[in-house]
């Protein structure tokens, strides 16, 4: 899937005593859509091409794990190749055969050979994101690429992050239910039934995983 950037915002804020950056971002990666929030004091300075730097990782993970691009790693590879695997999909390879061992086969990334880590690529991509915000320190920031968050630290009003469920009743998307993140850091992986039903089933087991 195309990275597709749909808008970016970027102004300055006077919170309290402090004027900080908020960055704000959101398009389409991964045949889903994306978005993050970025606080930072404007005081410390923000890297120019953090953007950037997060784009350039968002496509570099979906030549990795994309089962769309003809030219991705895990369509031009086999089990039989491991030696050749990039570090990323050796990671989330053994990352998969653990969840596969406690789910008794529910989650099972791998059949008659094929490679599909479509299920946990997600929220690796966001704690990569994440890595690349906090190496260049920033401490306030939500990320979430398809249902998968991971926040930490304040909003850019000072208070904490929020994240929703959407009511799964309704035909229009609208909140359900929201919670705090406490700042200290939060990860979530959401999914539902509604909207993709069977989605969340075992591939081939046909149970939940």
């Amino acid at each position: 899937m195309i990275l597709v950037v749909r808008s970016l915002l970027l102004i300055f804020l006077l919170v309290g005593c402090q004027q900080v950056t908020y960055t704000s971002a959101d398009g389409e990666i991964y045949g889903t859509t994306y978005k993050y929030h970025i606080v930072h004091p404007k005081n410390e300075g923000l890297d120019p091409l953090i953007v950037d730097k997060i784009n350039n990782e968002l496509k570099r993970i979906d030549l990795i794990f994309s089962t769309y691009k003809n030219d991705s790693e895990v369509l031009n590879t086999s089990i039989e190749e491991m030696d050749t695997w990039s570090e990323d999909l050796k990671y989330l390879y053994d990352l998969s055969l653990n969840v596969t061992k406690k789910s008794e086969n529910a989650f099972n990334p791998i059949k008659n050979s094929e490679l599909d880590f479509s299920a946990i690529a997600k929220g690796y991509a966001v704690d990569k994101v994440a890595e690349i915000m906090i190496r260049n320190g920033i401490l306030n920031y939500f990320i979430e690429i398809g249902g998968e968050i991971k926040a930490k630290g304040l909003a850019h009003h000072q208070g904490n992050w929020r994240w929703a469920i959407e009511d799964p009743f309704s035909f229009n998307p609208k909140a359900f239910k929201s919670f705090l993140i406490p700042s200290e850091g939060l990860s979530i992986a959401t999914s539902g039934e509604y909207k993709n039903p069977g989605h969340i089933w075992g591939r081939w087991t046909k149970r939940y995983c």
